[in-house]
């Protein structure tokens, strides 16, 4: 008996070291499984700082581009300004021309009607000197000559003042136009709320572009434009366009219907009008599209030319996978 207990301990400490083996086994799998999951996890978060870098420079470049359009217009808006200042300028000193002239003016006319009643004194007196007499009305007739000279004078600057006035209104409305166009493209607020693919307007949304772009027949975007004033937006007009990145170049708007190839939708945007509501566009396109990463920006038309919008760029495909739309954080207040 007595030797059979030490073997049932020997035993019992086999199992348990049999049992702890197995379990330290266990043990170092799920480390390894751990660690294997924490490698993944480090690869997944490094491919995401780099593509954060990636969108950031993106970003920068975007930036840098809007930033140099719109310091090319306040340039321009400091050109208007100068030109303002020179003409108002012009004007007073040209006004101040004009009263000096309408006191000499005063003056001539004061002697003219002088020299008169001592020509009419004289014409009177039969014994009058007729040299004198005719001293007097030749200096009436140099007084009325330098007279009418002055008021042609006079009439001259004067138009000239009229002139210089109505290139100051149509600066001033330049200038104007100018400020709230800056205005527009530094405080307009674009929130894309949805922005999904179509093959057909009454089929399901992909979730990926395929092969070709051959099931992206229609890109479906809903947006909101917000600025803290809201009639600079309002009957304006805007284009959004929508980039292929890979191959820097922009789909082609293709509208079905009869007027096409003349409807003013069939270019490179499609072309809308704000009206004070959030907006449901449809972006048609069938053609074949070879890139695996989009992006839409927004232009605002004005005068017929177009100017990138600061908030209007959002990537939303990417390595043929599509982005989600931004949350609308704050609501516009006509909302």
């Amino acid at each position: 008996m007595s030797k059979s207990i030490p073997l049932f301990i020997v035993s019992l400490l086999g199992i348990a070291a049999i049992a702890f083996a197995v379990q330290q086994t266990s043990e170092v799998k799920k480390m390894k499984i751990n660690l294997s999951n924490i490698e993944v996890e480090k690869d997944e978060i490094t491919d995401s700082l780099i593509d954060a870098e990636e969108k950031i420079v993106d970003l920068e470049d975007e930036n840098e581009a809007l930033y140099e359009q719109i310091a090319i217009l306040k340039d321009s808006l400091l050109e208007y300004e100068g030109i303002i200042d020179e003409l108002n300028g012009r004007i007073n000193r040209r006004n101040k021309t004009i009263k000096k002239m309408k006191k000499d003016m005063e003056q001539l006319r004061s002697k003219y009607f002088d020299v008169e009643n001592q020509i009419a004194v004289l014409q009177k007196d039969a014994k009058a000197n007729q040299d004198a007499l005719q001293q007097l009305q030749a200096e009436r007739d140099q007084l009325r000559a330098e007279n009418d000279s002055l008021y042609i004078e006079s009439t001259g600057i004067q138009q000239e003042v009229a002139a210089a006035s109505a290139d100051i209104l149509e600066l001033e409305i330049e200038k104007n136009k100018q400020a709230d166009l800056i205005n527009i493209l530094e405080n307009t607020d674009i929130f894309f709320e949805d922005i999904f693919l179509l093959k057909a307007l009454d089929g399901p949304r992909q979730k990926k572009i395929k092969k070709d772009g051959r099931a992206w027949n229609y890109t479906m975007v809903n947006l909101v434009l917000s600025h803290p004033n809201e009639r600079l937006l309002l009957n304006e007009q805007f284009v959004l366009k929508l980039i292929d990145l890979d191959n820097e170049t922009d789909l082609a708007y293709i509208e079905s219907n009869p007027a096409f190839p003349d409807s003013p939708n069939n270019h490179t945007g499609y072309l809308f009008q704000y009206e004070g509501e959030p907006i449901q566009l449809s972006f048609s396109n069938n053609e074949i599209k070879t890139g695996e990463n989009y992006a839409i920006q927004l232009y605002y038309l004005k005068d017929g030319k177009e100017y990138k919008l600061d908030a209007g760029y959002r990537q939303f495909i990417k390595d043929e996978k599509i982005q989600k739309a931004d949350p609308l954080t704050t609501k516009p207040d006509f909302m």
